[in-house]
């Protein structure tokens, strides 16, 4: 099974930079990018947040998952304080959590465009700029944060451990090679 290229730091550096000025869209993407990045949501999952989800006391989001199971992801104060920035922008009477900068609920399709056209102004390669990246880099870089493998399991809303393995599956054998430099037989060799 081909294993999926979550984005590297950098990568997400650079995508954060393009959405750095102070406009609503700039600070509404931001909100989004580290939505994704900090809760592991699948784009409709993502898409379909209400204000009422939100519990910024709790820093928690009460998302409506695949086959309508609901369960409460975690958002770290770096992303409520993006949300709470680009809701301070908001002026408008919509229960839905992300709007378009004429005001209007905003669609699936929408963030999906907004994600591949900052990807390609990014010059990002090795890594495809979709909401399922982010998921995959959630999971990563949980896992490399001291995440337990069942807690990054029920964020993600699998079902089996066998489907949150697949999204992880880049952390062994990357953390091998970074660890291979410290232990290559070779270079401890003291031979010429």
């Amino acid at each position: 099974q081909k294993i999926v290229q979550p984005f590297t730091t950098e990568q997400i550096e650079a995508l954060l930079l393009l959405c750095g000025d102070n406009t609503f869209l700039g600070i509404r993407n931001t909100a989004i990018i580290l939505t994704f990045l900090d809760t592991g949501l699948r784009l409709s999952e993502l898409a379909n947040i209400q204000l009422s989800d939100i519990d910024f006391d709790r820093g928690i989001i009460k998302v409506m998952g695949k086959g309508a199971r609901e369960r409460v992801v975690g958002i770290g104060k770096r992303t409520q304080k993006a949300l709470l920035r680009y809701l301070l922008m908001r002026n408008d009477q919509y229960p839905c959590l992300w709007v378009t900068e004429e005001r209007k609920p905003l669609q699936r399709e929408g963030i999906q465009i907004m994600l591949r056209r900052l990807g390609r102004r990014a010059g990002i390669t090795g890594a495809r700029p979709s909401p399922h990246t982010f998921r995959h880099a959630f999971g990563t870089q949980a896992l490399r944060n001291k995440a337990d493998i069942r807690q990054v399991q029920s964020l993600l809303g699998h079902s089996t451990l066998k489907t949150t393995l697949t999204y992880v599956a880049t952390v062994p054998s990357e953390d091998a090679v970074k660890s291979h430099r410290h232990f290559s037989p070779v270079d401890c060799m003291s031979i010429k």
